[in-house]
């Protein structure tokens, strides 16, 4: 991990100082601009999260995160239509 011990926190990737917030993979730092969303490909901030061994901006997950619930959502209401369908025959 490339940190001093005055707390100082310095890439992984160029090595220079990280002076905000930075993203932090496995115990290491690095500048988030290093890296880009795996799916829309901007330029990650600190709140990038991983997912399936991907980079991806907090946007895209939180919108994977809603077509998800959708998803779910509509397969318990098919599934509730058709126990229905089942007890009116």
């Amino acid at each position: 991990m490339m940190k001093l011990e005055s707390g100082r926190k310095f890439c992984g990737k160029c090595h220079a100082e990280i002076e905000n917030d930075g993203l932090q993979i496995k115990n290491e730092w690095f500048h988030a601009y290093h890296f880009n969303c795996a799916k829309c490909n901007a330029e990650l901030t600190p709140s990038a999260r991983a997912s399936d061994g991907k980079l991806y901006c907090l946007k895209l997950l939180r919108l994977q995160d809603v077509c998800a619930v959708q998803t779910h959502h509509r397969k318990v209401r098919e599934e509730f239509a058709g126990s229905q369908q089942e007890l009116a025959s």
